[in-house]
C-alpha cells in the first residue's frame, strides 16, 4: 500500500513539474511553489526506492525459487 501511495505521489508531482505543463492548464509557475513540488517529488522516490528494496530483501528466498524453476522447467523449489 506504501508503494502504491509513494507511486503516486511521485508520478503526479513529476508531470506537474514537466516544461509547459502548468502553462497547458492555464495556470502560471508562480501559482504553484515549485521548490516544495520538487522536494516532495525528490522525497517520494528515494522512499519508493527504499520500499522496493525492503520488498525484494523480503522475498529474495521466493524471487530464487521462481527463477529456479524457469530456468530448470520443472515444478519444485529446492530449499
Amino acid at each position: 500500500m506504501s508503494l502504491a501511495v509513494l507511486l503516486a505521489l511521485s508520478f503526479f508531482t513529476g508531470i506537474l513539474k514537466w516544461p509547459g505543463f502548468i502553462q497547458w492548464f492555464g495556470l502560471a509557475p508562480r501559482d504553484i511553489q515549485m521548490g516544495t513540488l520538487s522536494t516532495i517529488h525528490d522525497w517520494t522516490g528515494l522512499l519508493m526506492g527504499a520500499v522496493i528494496f525492503v520488498h525484494l530483501i523480503l522475498h529474495f528466498r521466493w524471487i530464487i525459487c521462481m527463477t529456479k524453476k524457469m530456468l530448470r522447467g520443472d515444478n519444485k523449489c529446492d530449499s
